[in-house]
């Protein structure tokens, strides 16, 4: 298999900006009042073009992932190994070759501990929310992230509706920290 260089990966993903600036950005009060209202995953609709070009898939492949995203408890997602987080794998695009793409789903509330990114990872928020704890970033639907190799972080989903994001990793992450016990 071969690999893209790393900046020319970057150089597409921040290509990504250039489909969010088609759609008109609500103000903080709207998507405030949106993501309150919603008893379960934010409807993704918009998401799809983005999604699409993040993981270098065809269009209707994005829609079908982003149908799935609801069905965290159903097969082929596979248990994490921090309790209650759920993994969906699958082969990203031509673009993401030797990669590990998939969409993460992690329950509101829950706290991934303490992992070093072995390689560099790209996120696309597809819903809910979550905060990094040493900086107190936040993340929210649309929001496009990186972490270079070498980094680590750990992170809260906030709010009542799980933090669900598609994923391109590199050599994936080692955790520095143990999972919590379960309850």
């Amino acid at each position: 298999m071969t690999s893209r260089p790393t900046d020319t990966l970057e150089l597409d993903f921040l290509a990504l900006d250039e489909i969010a600036a088609e759609a008109p950005t609500p103000s903080a009060g709207l998507r405030a009042s949106v993501l309150a209202s919603r008893g379960g995953i934010l409807p993704l609709a918009g998401l799809g073009p983005r999604l699409a070009a993040f993981l270098d898939l065809p269009a209707e492949r994005a829609e079908a992932l982003l149908r799935a995203v609801g069905d965290a408890g159903a097969a082929p997602w596979m248990d994490d190994r921090v309790r209650g987080v759920r993994l969906l794998h699958f082969e990203g695009g031509s673009r993401h070759a030797g990669a590990d793409c998939g969409v993460v789903h992690v329950p509101a509330g829950t706290r991934y501990p303490l992992h070093r990114h072995l390689g560099d990872e790209w996120v696309f928020v597809l819903s809910g929310s979550a905060e990094e704890e040493s900086t107190g970033e936040q993340w929210a639907p649309g929001d496009l992230c990186r972490r270079a190799a070498g980094s680590a972080h750990a992170f809260r989903a906030l709010g009542n509706l799980p933090f669900v994001f598609a994923i391109v990793l590199r050599e994936g992450v080692a955790l520095e920290e143990p999972p919590a016990p379960p309850a």
